[in-house]
């Protein structure tokens, strides 16, 4: 179990940009942006990682989230056209704000289903792309730390995670196969209130791909980072696109600086786990209803001028729903999965959700690995995991994110809960116990 595997690697891309004319998702509520062009064209992209005894898939899609119907119609797809396990097919999303809504989401987009019926198709493309392309690679991997990109829009002063980590895959002939590269900050740097609000675009991240692609070769891979509270700090100097394309041009330039300095390896052990995790949700009644609208409407008196549009609209088909769902009976908890990945004295960490920047940065911090990445927005997205203060100051993460993703708001400890549990993974990841393969 502990010894060192060859690594396989194969990577595919699929155009995945949604007709001009597609709601775009994301800055807010009842806006109507239908898209008037695009900036830059969105992608699946995804890698195909095998050692000798394990494979996983690992898609990263230009897009705010995923619906979970959607993820499980490709799963399927995939495995029953290439075999490979569905547990074993991981899906990312860079959370783009410029992108088409392909989830639920109270009063932000309405999802179109033409759009979002082609994506399993899509995905499948990409994956047998990457299936026929597999091949026998050498890796590195680096982390270097920036500043000037993001702070922390939740807290003032707030914990930030400034550190650029990039895994790098080349053939054994030194050809590049694929760049992945993570840095928590949200895709938010273009002004809604302008003409590029209205264009299709993958937002920094794509730009940060499209850079490093041409410069290095083979295909660069975005995974989002624990951002749920963190912005780029340009954000509101915004006029067009000039911030999206600044920030992508820096964190490419480092990445592509991280690559050309790294030592590759030809084997390192490689492994794969996954387990479920129960996340607590608040208990509801037509009492907190009541205390909830009571409360938005006295804020509504106090500052009308000052909230977003819409949001009359939005309380009251909130609580509209909620009280029909309230007469079913509302979950208790949000299942969720994680994900752990091993190449070498490596990890990938995949998180569901919005996972506010301190939950990553704990990861991390009491990982038993040299180097872990952690990746939020896997799968079907769960809202914000906030951390505990968050819930104290009643936080936009805590108080209005469970309304507009549209499930009960979480307890207190639920960023506490999912540490834990990654933790767990990656130590016996780590330990290479047989268990750790599948958790459930």
């Amino acid at each position: 179990m502990n010894e060192a595997n060859n690594i396989c690697v194969g990577v595919g891309k699929t155009d995945i940009t949604p007709p001009v004319g597609t709601e775009l998702t994301g800055y807010g509520f009842y806006l109507n942006r239908n898209s008037r062009g695009i900036h830059l064209p969105s992608y699946s992209r995804v890698i195909l990682l095998r050692g000798e005894n394990e494979e996983v898939l690992i898609f990263s899609n230009d897009l705010l989230d995923i619906d979970e119907q959607i993820i499980r119609r490709s799963r399927a797809l995939i495995h029953s056209r290439l075999g490979i396990s569905e547990n074993r097919i991981i899906f990312t999303s860079t959370h783009t704000h410029s992108g088409p809504a392909t989830s639920f989401l109270r009063g932000v987009a309405d999802i179109s289903k033409e759009y979002t019926s082609s994506l399993p198709a899509k995905f499948l493309e990409a994956a047998i792309e990457a299936h026929s392309n597999l091949k026998r690679a050498s890796f590195g991997v680096g982390r270097k730390r920036i500043s000037g990109i993001s702070y922390n829009r939740a807290l003032k002063g707030g914990p930030i995670d400034g550190e650029l980590m990039v895994i790098y895959f080349e053939d054994l002939r030194g050809k590049p196969i694929a760049t992945i590269f993570n840095f928590p900050c949200h895709p938010v740097t273009i002004n809604v209130k302008t003409d590029a609000g209205y264009y299709i675009s993958p937002d920094w991240p794509g730009c940060a791909m499209k850079i490093i692609g041409e410069k290095i070769g083979g295909i660069s891979i975005f995974l989002q980072g624990a951002c749920g509270d963190i912005n780029p700090l340009m954000k509101h100097k915004a006029k067009g696109f000039e911030v999206a394309e600044e920030i992508g041009r820096v964190i490419a330039t480092e990445t592509i600086s991280i690559v050309e300095n790294l030592k590759l390896r030809e084997r390192g052990q490689f492994g794969f786990g996954s387990s479920f995790v129960e996340l607590p949700t608040q208990p509801m009644d037509y009492k907190y209803v009541a205390e909830e609208l009571s409360r938005f409407l006295r804020e509504y008196e106090r500052k009308r001028d000052s909230l977003p549009n819409g949001i009359l609209r939005f309380y009251a088909e909130w609580s509209e729903d909620i009280l029909r769902r309230m007469k079913r009976g509302l979950e208790k908890r949000m299942r969720s999965k994680i994900y752990a990945v091993r190449i070498g004295e490596n990890a990938l960490s995949f998180l569901p959700g919005e996972v506010f920047v301190e939950i990553g940065l704990e990861i991390k911090r009491r990982s038993p690995f040299v180097n872990t990445m952690v990746i939020g927005y896997t799968d079907k997205c769960v809202g914000y995991i906030p951390a505990e203060w968050d819930f104290d100051l009643r936080g936009y993460a805590s108080t209005m994110a469970p309304k507009v993703y549209d499930h009960p708001p979480y307890q207190k400890n639920v960023g506490r809960i999912l540490v834990n549990e990654c933790l767990e993974l990656l130590d016996c990841l780590k330990s290479s116990e047989p268990q750790a393969s599948e958790h459930y």
